[in-house]
């Protein structure tokens, strides 16, 4: 997961590794890709059911994590 604004890196990446690279709209720290997830993707992958997220725990290591509620 890269920043839009690192698009050469990820190229280069991909094609060294033939990894897909997904890029944010902004830094992918774990605040900002656990409220991407919150704001963008929770809300498409549960639009068909009646179950809503309400909490997203997303860890960045043992001892660092972020929360976010709605």
């Amino acid at each position: 997961i890269l920043w839009d604004n690192d698009k050469e890196l990820g190229e280069n990446i991909s094609k060294a590794t033939s990894q897909s690279i997904y890029y944010l709209p902004y830094n992918p720290i774990c605040e900002n890709m656990a409220k991407y997830l919150m704001e963008e993707v929770m809300p498409k992958l549960f639009s068909n059911c009646e179950a809503k997220v309400v909490k997203l725990v997303l860890h960045e290591t043992p001892n660092c994590s972020v929360e976010i509620t709605k």
